[in-house]
């Protein structure tokens, strides 16, 4: 591993945890069925975010496919009939898609010529990092309710057989 796959990996990973965190809050705030559809509003930022940083200017025809996101989104929403209203969770949710779309531009742009593998595998290490973290930060007043037992058995077996099934694979 190199230096630059360290930091593309890290980088990477946080981008990709960021994105998480905030759609995981958002789903706190909002329903389920608008924090589906407004992370699939990614689609709408990536060509803005390739101008903005890369100063390629969108085509043509991705303004008619914004439109068309744009306009399907609010008919899977219902929000012809429902009206629009904007939660906390929504607006969470609209800032992680922001965030997808920044990790997909980045991995377009910049992980081109970084081993697969070794970028798998410190997305991992970022994403269990900072999750570590975070929950040591933010949910530790919860780790009474869990049941350890019962927790560390999941983790050994889907810790374990995937594991060896890809060990089969080879």
């Amino acid at each position: 591993m190199t230096m630059v796959d360290f930091r593309i990996g890290m980088t990477a990973g946080f981008i990709n945890f960021v994105g998480y965190q905030l759609q995981t809050l958002g789903l706190k705030y909002t329903t389920p069925a608008n924090n589906a559809f407004l992370t699939a509003i990614y689609v709408i930022f990536i060509p803005f975010i390739v101008w903005i940083f890369f100063h390629r200017r969108p085509e043509g025809k991705s303004y008619v496919a914004i439109v068309i996101c744009v306009v399907g989104m609010v008919f899977l929403t219902n929000l012809v009939n429902r009206g629009f209203t904007l939660h906390i969770g929504d607006l969470l949710t609209i800032i992680s898609a922001v965030f997808y779309a920044i990790q997909i531009v980045y991995f377009g742009m910049k992980t081109t010529s970084t081993n697969p593998w070794v970028l798998s595998f410190m997305l991992g290490v970022t994403q269990g990092g900072f999750g570590m973290i975070w929950s040591l930060l933010f949910e530790h007043a919860s780790y009474g309710a869990i049941d350890w037992q019962a927790a560390c058995g999941q983790w050994s077996f889907w810790g374990f057989f995937p594991r060896l099934g890809r060990k089969r694979c080879n």
